[in-house]
């Protein structure tokens, strides 16, 4: 028996692997299609916290106002509120769909090649609206 009885404490990239290992879900409960599925949630609560940080300029209008235009963020708001919305119901149908249909979804890589995708799509309409769209 060795002496050296300490815990390693894994470093931080090693505790960001995954979506589902942030939120603290337990992989070995969840199939693939539900692995996919906290990966949507994630992004719909991510998109949720920027939608309502765009939206406090309809409350307070002093809110952000040397540093972004006012409709810049009121688009950004708006299709903020819709694509979270599309994320959550995405994340839904994964999360449902193997339970269901009592088979494995076929060609997944698929679903997450769409997910990152779409991700990396609004990231770039977004960083237009921000950056070009308003200039300097």
């Amino acid at each position: 028996m060795s002496a050296n009885t300490e815990t390693v404490k894994p470093s931080f990239p090693d505790k960001l692997k995954s979506f589902h290992n942030w939120a603290g879900v337990d992989d070995n409960t969840l199939n693939d299609g539900q692995k996919l599925a906290v990966k949507y949630f994630m992004g719909a609560v991510i998109l949720f916290i920027f939608q309502i940080l765009f939206g406090l300029q309809f409350i307070a209008p002093g809110f952000l106002y040397d540093i972004l235009d006012f409709s810049v963020n009121r688009m950004v708001h708006i299709n903020a509120m819709i694509l979270w919305m599309l994320y959550g119901f995405i994340g839904c149908t994964y999360w449902l769909l193997e339970d269901e249909s009592g088979t494995e979804i076929a060609e997944l890589k698929f679903g997450i090649l769409g997910f990152w995708v779409l991700s990396a799509a609004i990231t770039v309409v977004v960083l237009v609206y921000l950056f070009i769209q308003t200039g300097a």
